[in-house]
Parts: structure tokens; C-alpha cells; sequence
């Protein structure tokens, strides 16, 4: 009904007020999930959702852009987790479920959701997000059985040469278990 009167983009911004405003908390928590699960019940994909939110055209943004109020992620983003969740729950009767990482991966690649996590680790409203998709990356790639090297070189640490440890990705100022290098250190095949 919100959608209809006020479009998506003006949902979404309401979205984003949460955690600002206890009066409308508990009332936009209700409207992610029911939405969310609208969208589940009316057959949108993954992909369509993933291209609503316009999560497909923002990259890097959805986990660096400042949050409209602090303490409050990207409303897209959570939007999209919940969609996620409710597709899931749904999806306990056909095993048909997805992943966070899936439209993410198909969209940037593993080396760009890297970076994604990267840069989401160190960001507090979005760290649960970021750590999600890191384990599910790290896992994806033992399910595929690549090697620390293929996973070496698919995060073009490769490219690095003799500034590897001058990198961005491990420099003093980042905390250790951020950055790609990070992530290749925890992958274990």
C-alpha cells in the first residue's frame, strides 16, 4: 500500500529512520518484513529485488555511503537481508533457498565483494552484513575446492608484486581482520 501511494524510493528513505525514532521503529521494522515478504509471495526473484533496491548499480556505496542518521545502515541494504530471510523462511518447503552472497557475487565478482567487505568490516552499521558475506565467500570457495592460490590471485593480491605489504589492504591503519589479505589469511582449504 506504501509502495503504491509513495513509490519505492520514498519507502526506502522511511526505511532509514529507524533506529532515530523510537515512535516509528517498531512500525518500520513491521514494513521491511512485510514487504520483504510481499515480494517473496509474489514471485520476485533475487535478482529483481537485487535491481529494485538498486543494489546492482551503487557498488562499494551500499557499505561506505554515510548513513541518513547515525546508526542507521544502508535501508536498501537491510531491505534486501530481509528479503533474503523471508525468501529462505519460505523456501523450507522447496530447499530452494539463497544466499546473501549469491546476487552480490553474480553482480561484482568475488574480488569486488572483497573489497565490499573490506570496507563494510570497518563501518559499526554495517560489520554483521560484511562478516555474513565474508564467511559466505570463504566458504563458497571451499565448496568449490579453489586453492589458496587461485583465491590469492582471483583478489589480484597477485598484482600487488613487491608492494604487497604496502598495500592498503594490510597497512598499519587497518585492524587486523580487515582488507582482502585478511581474508585470504583466514581462507583454509
Amino acid at each position: 500500500m506504501f509502495t503504491k501511494t509513495y513509490g519505492y524510493d520514498a519507502v526506502i528513505r522511511l526505511l532509514g529512520t529507524e533506529n532515530n525514532i523510537a515512535t516509528t521503529g517498531h512500525f518500520t521494522s513491521r514494513l521491511r518484513t512485510e514487504l520483504a515478504t510481499s515480494w517473496v509471495d509474489t514471485g520476485k526473484t533475487a535478482e529483481d529485488t537485487f535491481t529494485l533496491l538498486k543494489l546492482d548499480k551503487t557498488a562499494y556505496k551500499i557499505f561506505t555511503a554515510p548513513p541518513m542518521h547515525k546508526g542507521t545502515t544502508n535501508p536498501a541494504l537491510d531491505l534486501y537481508v530481509a528479503y533474503v530471510r523471508q525468501f529462505n523462511e519460505h523456501a523450507k518447503k522447496t530447499k530452494k533457498k539463497i544466499g546473501l552472497l549469491d546476487m552480490f557475487s553474480k553482480t561484482y565478482g568475488d574480488n569486488g565483494v572483497a573489497k565490499m567487505v573490506e570496507m563494510g568490516v570497518r563501518v559499526p552499521t554495517t560489520q554483521k552484513v560484511s562478516s555474513n558475506l565474508r564467511r559466505q565467500l570463504l566458504r563458497k570457495w571451499e565448496i568449490n575446492e579453489q586453492s589458496p592460490e587461485d583465491v590469492f590471485k582471483l583478489l589480484k593480491l597477485d598484482e600487488a608484486g613487491n608492494d604487497l605489504f604496502a598495500t592498503p589492504q594490510i597497512s598499519k591503519t587497518n585492524s587486523i581482520g580487515t582488507g582482502k589479505i585478511s581474508i585470504w589469511c583466514c581462507y583454509e582449504y
